[in-house]
């Protein structure tokens, strides 16, 4: 069931990143240090990129440790519980193979725009669209693998209201959400 992401328009201008509002909001002087600073990779910032890859299916788990290969198991059963509470039970199992009422995407760069142009833009790493009693229902779903940040809801995280609301405009929503799976 996964398809290709429909084409956005691409920004014009260098945009705010969804993933660092949250962090913007709790810390101003955060934006100093993306400019200034040289690229500050760690091994755990390295470890979530390859979860990341095998959950996109870009990459294998061949040499996972226990723990990882138990995390990605856990990552996906928690998205699985995910969309089930917000497609519902009846909805995913009356879906047949290639069913044109759900579609899934990875790796997706969503924008957020404003009346004219793009404002702040997000790569959400699995998206959901579905189709149900004539309503298109959309379910963004982020990664956090290593549990670095805070995970919040989208009502008060500020990267989760810009992917319900980016997920919205790409796929002209009547309802969206996103979530981080809660790995805690």
């Amino acid at each position: 069931m996964t398809a290709n992401p429909p084409k956005l328009s691409q920004p014009v201008l260098p945009l705010d990143r969804a993933s660092s509002l949250q962090r913007r909001a709790q810390c101003p002087g955060s934006r100093r240090a993306e400019l200034g600073l040289d690229d500050l990779s760690h091994d755990s910032a390295d470890e979530g990129t390859r979860l990341h890859a095998i959950l996109a299916g870009k990459d294998n788990a061949e040499g996972l440790n226990l723990n990882d290969s138990d995390l990605i198991g856990r990552t996906v059963r928690l998205r699985d519980e995910l969309m089930e509470q917000v497609f519902g039970a009846e909805f995913l199992t009356s879906l047949e193979d290639n069913d044109p009422r759900l579609k899934v995407y990875k790796e997706v760069t969503l924008y957020v725009n404003d009346q004219l142009n793009p404002i702040v833009l997000g790569h959400a790493d699995w998206i959901a669209v579905a189709k149900i009693d004539g309503q298109t229902v959309v379910l963004v779903v982020d990664y956090k693998m290593v549990g670095r940040e805070p995970k919040t809801r989208a009502e008060v995280n500020l990267q989760l209201r810009a992917y319900a609301l980016a997920g919205h405009q790409a796929y002209e929503a009547d309802v969206a959400y996103a979530e981080f799976p809660n790995l805690d």
